[in-house]
Formats: structure tokens, C-alpha cells, sequence
């Protein structure tokens, strides 16, 4: 094992702190900061790369007003999930959330598409964290005792809320 020296590699490990909590603090001027020093003291770090895709994503307008509602999805299920994981690892969801919140409210409305059932704000809400909207927007759909994915949402939902009836779970198991 290779001993580290205080001086040269201090400054790599202080600016990657830096870079975490600014990402965990969604402050994207010091994550750039941040970004900038870790890139001086090590060009090669690995959480460089995925930092970029962090910090762009705390840069992303509302999904809804530039129709971006499907895009954004695409990168939250993609590059920015396992960006935050590499970066913040227990703190990825608690970054994504407000990500997901936005994507859950711009795609409000939106019927649900069995074809596309993650297009649905259900998903979204439930990604986010938020049980009671990704209920709500459950629900809402007309029949939707009638999709098994929604049930199996609905479970989940119940589950995370500690409100989960035994018939529920015995109707979700009686459709597949």
C-alpha cells in the first residue's frame, strides 16, 4: 500500500470533499469551484467526469416549459443516477429528488401508457420520494385497478407508508 503525502495529495482529497458538498448542498457555483480545483490537483480523479454531469444537472430549467418532460427522464434515468452514485452514493437520491420532482409535475396529466408505464408521473413521484402524490396520481388514472403496474406502485407506495392491507397484497399477486 502506497503511503499518501499530506501536502501533494491533501489538496486533492480537500477539493473532493468540496465538490461533494456542494453537489449535496445543490450550490453549483462552489461545485464548479470545487470541480476546478480537484481538476488542477488531480486530472484524473474519478468523480470528475460524472461531477460535470452533476453540476449541468443542477443547471436544467423546468422541464415542462422547453417540452425537454421525456429528455429529462431520459438523463435521470441515465447519466445523472449513476453520476450521483458515484459521487454521493447514499446521498444520490436525496440530489435526484428535486430532479424527479420536476419531471413528476411537468408530466401531471399525462395519460398513462402501459406500453411507456415509467412516462407516467406515478413513477416520477415515487422516485422522488413523494408516496402520497405518486398515490394521487395513481388514482387518477380511470381503471386503474385494471393495470398491474400500477398496482404493483400502489404495494410499494403502501409499503413505504407502513399502510400496506394484507388484501392488497393478495390482489397484486392474484393478477400476475
Amino acid at each position: 500500500m502506497t503511503q499518501l503525502d499530506l501536502f501533494r495529495d491533501g489538496r486533492a482529497t480537500q477539493a473532493a470533499n468540496a465538490l461533494r458538498w456542494a453537489l449535496r448542498k445543490r450550490e453549483a457555483g462552489k461545485a464548479r469551484r470545487a470541480h476546478g480545483k480537484l481538476a488542477a490537483a488531480e486530472p484524473l480523479h474519478r468523480w470528475l467526469k460524472p461531477a460535470d454531469k452533476l453540476i449541468a444537472a443542477l443547471d436544467v430549467g423546468d422541464p415542462a416549459e422547453s417540452g425537454d418532460t421525456l429528455a429529462m427522464l431520459g438523463l435521470l434515468e441515465g447519466e445523472w443516477m449513476e453520476a450521483a452514485a458515484a459521487v454521493l452514493a447514499e446521498d444520490a437520491e436525496h440530489f435526484l429528488a428535486p430532479l424527479w420532482r420536476m419531471v413528476a409535475t411537468a408530466l401531471e396529466g399525462q395519460a398513462f401508457d402501459l406500453a411507456h408505464p415509467k412516462r407516467h408521473a406515478s413513477w416520477a413521484w415515487m422516485r422522488a420520494g413523494d408516496w402520497e402524490e405518486a398515490h394521487r396520481s395513481i388514482v387518477a388514472v380511470p381503471n386503474y385497478r385494471a393495470h398491474p403496474v400500477l398496482l404493483e406502485r400502489i404495494v410499494a407506495q403502501r409499503a413505504r407508508l407502513k399502510r400496506l392491507h394484507p388484501g392488497l397484497l393478495g390482489l397484486l399477486l392474484e393478477r400476475q
